[in-house]
């Protein structure tokens, strides 16, 4: 079975959701095919198609009102725009990120979010789920040495935590 197919099997359902166990059964998937199944459903997780809302349990984002796939587009100030990468209905301009939530990722980083709140003028509030691609792999900064340990202090704004460096990678 294709990704696409299992993607479209799935939106099929009720609310687009399913579980493991569930698309086994139905499915079929017996062995080897059991362990496609599986790899199938990392891959479309992995790309942000599908999200494991808990362990087994998948929903299809495409078809859900609860989360959003996109770009995070942070502020200096701590807070973050998720800038969706497919409109939601009900919602008008990007999803707000509270700065809590936005410090799980860095700007520019593909996120999955879960909405929140929705507000009567379709404003949306959320909160970041998971990180599915690092936008920056690299970060420029200064490295800082401390009672506390190693440290660089990234030179982007946006980029409000310092990042610890472990012992003995400092090179």
């Amino acid at each position: 079975m294709t990704d696409r197919a299992l993607l479209e099997h799935i939106s099929r359902l009720p609310h687009a959701r399913a579980n493991f166990k569930q698309l086994v059964r139905e499915l079929g998937a017996k062995g080897t095919k059991r362990e496609e199944l599986e790899a199938a459903l990392m891959r479309l997780a992995a790309r942000g198609d599908l999200i494991e809302i808990r362990p087994g349990h998948y929903t299809v984002t495409a078809r859900s009102r609860e989360y959003a796939v996109g770009r995070l587009n942070t502020h200096r100030d701590g807070y973050g725009f998720l800038i969706s990468d497919r409109p939601i209905e009900g919602i008008v301009g990007d999803i707000f990120i509270p700065p809590e939530s936005a410090e799980r990722a860095m700007h520019g980083d593909r996120v999955v979010v879960r909405i929140v709140r929705i507000e009567s003028g379709g404003r949306a509030d959320g909160e970041i789920v998971k990180v599915l691609k690092r936008a920056n792999p690299t970060v420029v900064g200064e490295f800082r040495i401390g009672r506390r340990g190693q440290f660089v202090v990234p030179q982007d704004d946006r980029i409000r935590r310092w990042i610890e460096i472990p012992e003995g990678m400092e090179t």
